[in-house]
């Protein structure tokens, strides 16, 4: 398996890369495909810039042995997150018709004219906006290749985190 001889640097280097991907496609799908993200959406994409930066921190800073476990639990805890953020707009999408929250304002919206902590509470409960799958691939919808992602990274930062030490040989 092509992930089982990463360094750590290495492993920072392709979460970098594969968030920056997930972020830019998510991107595209908004502004070329129109599609426009619900709260849940938007705390997966922050989730995955997260993840994103946390990356490109430990490429880059993280050179003390003692920071990778450490690098590597928040990452873990991340995606983690963002698991179950994606698991709630999946379990929203279904509900039956008459148990589907009503659609809330849109995010701008609730930016200028609420408090942060309504704001935040908001983003992370969801709304029926969540409930529209408009987009999928290969019969996935976007919260559903999410949550597959937020998996995949899951998984591997805890086999980065638990990695054994190379022993020296000389």
């Amino acid at each position: 398996m092509i992930v089982q001889g990463l360094n750590h640097k290495a492993g920072f280097l392709l979460l970098f890369i594969v968030t920056t991907g997930l972020l830019g496609f998510g991107y595209f799908l908004e502004y070329y495909y129109h599609l426009i993200p619900c709260p849940l959406c938007m705390t997966q994409r922050i989730c995955f810039g997260i993840i994103c930066m946390i990356s490109l921190l430990g490429l880059f800073f993280a050179t003390p042995a003692k920071m990778y476990p450490k690098t590597y639990l928040v990452l873990f805890l991340t995606a983690l997150l963002g698991a179950l953020l994606a698991g709630r707009q999946i379990w929203i999408q279904h509900l039956p018709e008459d148990k589907i929250p009503a659609c809330g304002p849109d995010l701008s919206y609730l930016i200028q004219e609420f408090p942060l902590a309504d704001v935040i509470n908001a983003m992370f409960a969801g709304d029926g906006n969540c409930a529209e799958a408009v987009w999928s691939f290969l019969g996935l919808n976007v919260a559903e290749w999410s949550l597959l992602w937020f998996i995949i990274i899951a998984f591997f930062t805890l086999k980065q985190l638990f990695k054994k030490k190379p022993k020296n040989t000389f």
